[in-house]
Formats: C-alpha cells, sequence, structure tokens
C-alpha cells in the first residue's frame, strides 16, 4: 500500500497508468511513481493545481488542471488554448471519435483536434457554441452509439458531432 511515507501528501483525485509508469491526479499536482525510491514524486514542469481527472492517449498522458498538458515520457507539452483565464478540469476522448479531445473548463467546453505532428499532439479549434460556463464540475461521457453527452452545472447537454462541426443541443437534454 501507498500513502504519506510513499509520497502521497495530498488527496488522491485520479489514476493512470502508461506503460510501466503510474501517475496520480492529486489534489496538490499530478506525481509519477519512482521505482527505484518507491515513492511518488512531483513532475517538474507539470500542473501543480488540482489535478482531477487523467486521460491515457497510447504513450502520452493528457492532464487537465492549471495548462492542459501531455506527458510523453519524460517530456512534457503544454498545449495551446483560448487566451480568456480557462482552466481545463476535465478531458475525454470519445470512442468513435478518437481524433477529438473535449476539455471541460471553466469558460466552457473546448475543443481540440489531433495535432499534424509529435510535437503538438493536439490542436486548439475553439470553443463549441451553446456551452454555458461552469461554475461547478464538469462531466464527459459517450453512449454506445456514439452520442456524447456533458454534464455541466446541474444539467446534461447533447453533443452533435460531425467531422467538421461540433455543435451542442443548446436545450438541456433533462
Amino acid at each position: 500500500s501507498f500513502g504519506k511515507e510513499s509520497g502521497i501528501i495530498s488527496e488522491v483525485k485520479a489514476i493512470q497508468k502508461i506503460g510501466n509508469s503510474m501517475y496520480l491526479g492529486t489534489s496538490s499536482g499530478l506525481v509519477k511513481f519512482n521505482s527505484d525510491s518507491r515513492s511518488f514524486q512531483p513532475l517538474p514542469g507539470n500542473n501543480t493545481g488540482m489535478v482531477i481527472n487523467l486521460v491515457a492517449d497510447g504513450d502520452d498522458l493528457i492532464v487537465p488542471g492549471q495548462q492542459l498538458q501531455v506527458v510523453r515520457g519524460s517530456k512534457t507539452i503544454t498545449l495551446n488554448g483560448p487566451d480568456d483565464g480557462s482552466r481545463p478540469v476535465y478531458a475525454f476522448i470519445p470512442k468513435q471519435h478518437p481524433n477529438l479531445l473535449l476539455v471541460g473548463s471553466n469558460q466552457g467546453l473546448l475543443e481540440y483536434r489531433r495535432g499534424l505532428s509529435k510535437d503538438f499532439p493536439w490542436e486548439y479549434k475553439g470553443k463549441i457554441p451553446g456551452v454555458d460556463k461552469s461554475n461547478g464540475y464538469i462531466y464527459i461521457f459517450e453512449e454506445n452509439d456514439g452520442t456524447i453527452f456533458y454534464l455541466v452545472t446541474g444539467k446534461i447537454y447533447a453533443l452533435n458531432v460531425t467531422k467538421e462541426v461540433l455543435a451542442s443541443d443548446s436545450q438541456s437534454v433533462i
């Protein structure tokens, strides 16, 4: 078992394994298990604020936090986003749309598309129209038929996904 003696000094919010590496999203940032010292240690240059969601993307780890980052081995890539103070909270790659990355933020739902280079694996496309700013937690899920729903500030909305355009049904479905 792991606890304070193994470097876990704040509340664990998320856990993800990529290859042989184990990562924790905690209330004080991202930590990675170091097998030599058998302890969890912060990664330099990575999110230091609360991290409640980690997403595996092949050999990459997507980390929403103070910034949206991708951890690739020992390298961290900070992704571009809007210049409006958006703080990424929750990231999601739909199974039926693997080239789409949806990111819930305090300023709305953000759209990223898989990039064309390894240096920038995801390209910011914009905010999805019809999504309210969030004062609370955002959660995104996908039905078996590919329909994507998101929960924001107590409402559940449907997301229409096409190849070129994302649009929200601005009416709550529930």
